[in-house]
């Protein structure tokens, strides 16, 4: 569904903070803000660089703000939530709060009320996850490749599933294996190796964006693994174990159980995922290219995660988001890879730390893998 929404301060345009002046000006503003949400077709109002949250209170309750952009409430390092407490508009029931913005930014937010949790009821776009639902902010330069859209709707067929039951770590996880169409295990194809594999698989759907790209011969046929983490916080740690598991338990296991040997290797990952996959890239095996997306490693230093010294020939694709509690760790890492010589390539979007933010900038890591 296409949604065309009006952008404030064009020519001839009154610009958003003289719009709250007027309204703060007037006793009873409530007429001529909801003139102005049906004029925009939806809030938050935009211009070019700011966008003006707009909220009624709620059983006498004032809207507090939590977004991308102010860390949900609660910055790195802090255990108390905070937000943006939007102030009150004349003696109405309306608050509003002003925000700069990027122009290329896209926000997910949601309003709270003491303890209660709501979408901005004036905002037909939101995104829901199995964590919650979230109102969305796209500003008027924010865009991204349509490829990514819908995969939820997709089916892939080339998947083999099974249960990997780990001697070195005593434990189970499941496994996926996706291969591209008209391909077969014993084709000799490219493998990226995906941290939190069920993420990837069910709620990002990276099988069905790899359908997509190589049926418009955008990458050529390539495979994937998915691998799932039991204990996270250990396995993704800089835990040698985890490295184990991948190159001396699961691939041996691919090669001898379905004929399947990897041409070329890559790995990736998000958030501390993003850490495992540098882990990983760091272990001295034939690691070509490794995409972080947003990563985080706290509580855990740098150095655990690279061990085995510098990689020669491994291109570094790190993926960072500026309204993310972990932005400064992701400029440190940056420091760190630049510090060990490696081969860096550097992306940095004004988006939160979330699953729609990676999965519509996938297509672009793997381009940079494989792509022209």
């Amino acid at each position: 569904m296409f949604l065309a929404f009006f952008v404030f301060g064009w020519a001839g345009d009154p610009t958003l903070s003289d719009l709250l002046q007027t309204w703060q000006d007037q006793d009873d503003p409530g007429s001529a803000i909801l003139l102005a949400i049906k004029q925009a077709g939806a809030t938050p109002l935009r211009s070019e660089t700011h966008a003006l949250f707009l909220a009624q209170s709620w059983h006498g309750l004032e809207p507090t703000l939590l977004a991308d952009f102010n860390l949900w409430g609660a910055p790195y390092g802090q255990t108390t939530v905070e937000g943006a407490v939007l102030f009150r508009l004349g003696n109405s029931d309306w608050y509003a709060w002003l925000e700069p913005l990027p122009n290329d930014a896209r926000i997910e937010y949601v309003l709270q009320y003491g303890e209660e949790i709501q979408l901005d009821p004036h905002n037909p776009i939101s995104v829901t996850r199995p964590i919650g639902s979230y109102s969305v902010l796209e500003m008027p330069g924010y865009a991204f490749d349509p490829i990514a859209s819908g995969l939820e709707t997709g089916i892939s067929k080339g998947l083999i599933q099974f249960e990997w039951s780990s001697p070195s770590l005593r434990n189970r996880r499941n496994v996926t294996l996706y291969l591209p169409p008209a391909s077969s295990s014993t084709d000799r194809l490219p493998l990226a190796i995906l941290c939190d594999g069920s993420v990837y698989l069910d709620q990002i759907h990276v099988d069905i964006l790899l359908d997509r790209l190589i049926l418009e011969r955008r990458l050529p046929s390539c495979s994937l693994l998915f691998v799932d983490p039991v204990d996270r916080n250990q396995e993704y740690s800089g835990d040698p174990a985890f490295r184990h598991l991948i190159f001396n338990e699961i691939l041996p296991h691919l090669a001898q159980t379905y004929g399947f040997e990897p041409s070329r290797l890559a790995v990736m990952g998000s958030s501390r995922g993003a850490m495992a996959a540098i882990d990983l890239a760091f272990s001295g095996r034939n690691i070509e290219f490794c995409a972080a997306f947003s990563p985080a490693y706290h509580p855990y230093p740098i150095d655990d995660f690279m061990k085995g010294g510098p990689i020669k020939g491994c291109t570094f694709w790190l993926f960072q988001t500026r309204f993310d509690h972990w932005f400064e760790e992701q400029t440190r890492l940056q420091h760190a890879l630049e510090d060990q010589g490696l081969i860096l390539s550097i992306k940095t979007v004004s988006e939160g730390h979330n699953l729609t933010t990676w999965q519509r900038h996938l297509a672009e890591a793997f381009t940079a893998w494989l792509g022209p």
